[in-house]
């Protein structure tokens, strides 16, 4: 089995939310997305067909790296709401999971930073002889 062949199947979704900021006497008009990884603001694009759209898909690609649906809903014209799709990565200890029982080996999960000194003091070590 290969690395590349470690696959998590389900998607999550995340919801993000974009609220139209108008210009005022320094800056121009202004798209505020708020999502999980906290918000940021992106200046209001003319050219694009929904401004907001295009500011949640730059904030769901530069941010969190995700696939954007939506609208989902409209609070108002001001306000929008979308969903950001990902499929999450598998973590370190489900590859070695996986690896193992793909060799058929036995994998023991030992988590050190919940372990005490005599949790772990009965792990085989090597011995070298003269």
């Amino acid at each position: 089995m290969n690395i590349e062949e470690i696959r998590t199947p389900m998607q999550l979704s995340q919801l993000i939310k974009t609220k139209y900021l108008p210009a005022t006497g320094t800056k121009g008009a202004r798209i505020k997305v708020t999502g999980p990884k906290g918000s940021k603001t992106y200046p209001y694009s003319y050219e694009a067909e929904s401004a907001h759209w295009y500011a949640a898909w730059q904030y769901a690609n530069m941010v969190l790296c995700e696939e954007l649906i939506g609208p989902v809903f409209n609070s108002d014209e001001d306000q929008h709401y979308f969903l950001a799709t990902f499929t999450p990565t598998p973590s370190k200890s489900s590859i070695v999971r996986q690896y193992a029982e793909s060799a058929g080996l036995p994998c023991v999960d030992v988590r050190l930073d919940s372990a005490s000194p005599s949790d772990v003091s009965g792990l085989p070590t090597k011995t070298v002889e003269n």
